[in-house]
């Protein structure tokens, strides 16, 4: 086990990795008027062979729906040991900011955001990251992390010859990294609501677990400096969830009685690739950054948080609906 990546998840897992592996970052964009959201994703995929073996930039449009994949040689991608800093050709990303050069078939990217004020994700000596004494378990197919909730954007890009102006816009940056990403899974974030500086993220997915399956969960709200977490490892439990076509329902509750209801709704999207063991491939998951999400949080039948987020990245993958029912199943 990489020791110092466990504790600062951020970086670069995969120096010691040969094959059947990958790793990517999600940043998410958004300009002050929530025009023009964006979304880049760079990562690497290790595959069986050396052919199947590259690194990429995925770019996500919001408005109109649109996604590019700029494929790079795996000798291209490069990254810090001891800090997250990552290079794939001339595109450089840090959680300081992004610097891209991308151009290819589909379209160019350039230009330089820088960002600030990151409200970051807690790390504890127990639960180094979102994924809480999870982290620890060595043979996970996908591991997860967020690492800044939320920071101010400044700067610039040209898509495909446009200006778009993100200063005084949102960002928000987490991860991925393993062997595959899950065969079903649902996944909500925003952090463009009513009262600045709130932050939410959810997901719930169908994790492998000696032999059998469990769903594994969870959401997290920051509210005025305040964490509020749902979550496998502290006890809460999906009480719904319900699906139709570009809506969902996802309802948790705590022990201590606390609720929380989402309501989701995709702006429309285009399709995302994801790694499975074989490949990267287009998966038929369309991602939403147009999303709204609605939150209500109940303390004993009393409303206590109401608001809702726009800008919402929002994918819904595979037969999610199954989720509750696969404890125990082979």
């Amino acid at each position: 086990m990489n020791w110092r990546a466990l504790w600062n998840p951020e970086i670069f897992h995969g120096h010691k990795k040969g094959r059947g592996f990958f790793e990517g970052w999600y940043f998410k964009l958004v300009d002050g008027g929530e025009n023009h959201p964006l979304a880049f994703i760079p990562g690497v995929f290790l595959g069986k062979t050396p052919g199947e073996s590259h690194s990429f930039v995925q770019v996500l449009q919001g408005s109109p729906p649109k996604s590019y994949y700029f494929s790079f040689p795996r000798e291209d991608f490069s990254a810090r040991r001891d800090k997250f800093e990552v290079k794939i050709g001339n595109n450089l990303f840090t959680r300081e900011g992004i610097d891209l050069d991308l151009k290819g078939t589909e379209g160019e990217v350039k230009g330089s955001v820088k960002f600030s004020g990151h409200s970051l994700w807690p790390r504890r000596l127990w639960s180094p990251g979102i994924m809480g004494p999870f982290s620890f378990v060595p043979f996970m197919e996908c591991n997860h992390d967020v690492i800044s909730f939320g920071h101010n954007l400044e700067g610039n890009l040209q898509i495909n010859g446009k200006n778009r102006n993100f200063s005084g816009g949102q960002g928000y940056l987490e991860k991925d990294w393993g062997k595959s990403f899950p065969q079903s899974w649902v996944w909500l974030q925003s952090n463009h609501f009513s009262t600045p500086r709130t932050s939410f993220v959810a997901s719930l997915a169908k994790i492998p677990w000696l032999g059998s399956f469990f769903p594994g969960f969870f959401a997290a709200l920051l509210h005025e400096g305040k964490l509020t977490l749902f979550s496998t490892y502290n006890r809460s439990r999906v009480t719904e969830l319900k699906i139709r076509e570009n809506e969902l329902n996802f309802n948790i509750k705590k022990p201590s009685g606390l609720e929380l209801n989402i309501r989701g709704k995709s702006g429309g999207g285009d399709f995302l690739y994801a790694p499975s063991r074989q490949t990267m491939e287009e998966k038929g998951v369309k991602e939403s950054i147009t999303a709204t999400v609605d939150l209500t949080i109940l303390k004993k039948g009393e409303i206590i948080f109401r608001d809702r987020g726009t800008s919402a990245g929002m994918e819904i993958s595979g037969t999610p609906e199954g989720i509750l029912k696969t404890k125990g199943a082979g």
